[in-house]
């Protein structure tokens, strides 16, 4: 059986993007994150990373896990934020953290509107087929 997976922009902050291209930061903390991933054991998510400051789209990573944290107990290995960051982030609420793998950086950003997207994402956003392959192949040639 293969693994199906789900391709989504992703908005961070520039020294967030940083951390996670020097390999620094190896879990993404969200709030939110795409239901198919939340529901399914053999989802992988493919991410394109778009820094906000109209920087645009600057990288990619891979993540085949992620681990729900918990606000009473946060485990926060890898995410380079600290307890207090993570509490007032958080509010109370169940969190997830993004497990980082397979991190490439392109040589130039790329532009929302390459992916066919209008605006920034508030947080993320599912992209259409097709167009996560389609930027790395133009990486590659």
């Amino acid at each position: 059986m293969s693994v199906r997976s789900i391709d989504i922009i992703l908005a961070l902050k520039p020294k967030w993007a940083e951390m996670i291209y020097s390999g620094e930061k190896t879990v993404e903390v969200r709030r939110r994150i795409p239901y198919q991933y939340r529901t399914s054991g053999r989802t992988s998510l493919r991410v394109l990373v778009y820094e906000t400051g109209k920087r645009g789209i600057t990288g990619c990573f891979l993540s085949d896990g992620y681990r729900v944290i918990d606000p009473s107990d946060p485990d926060l290995s890898g995410t380079c934020i600290g307890p207090e960051e993570f509490e007032g982030y958080a509010a109370g609420s169940p969190t997830y953290g993004i497990v980082i793998e397979g991190v490439h950086r392109f040589a130039s950003p790329y532009a929302l509107a390459d992916v066919g997207v209008r605006t920034a994402p508030q947080s993320f956003a599912i992209l259409g087929d097709g167009v996560y392959d389609r930027l790395l192949e133009g990486e590659s040639a």
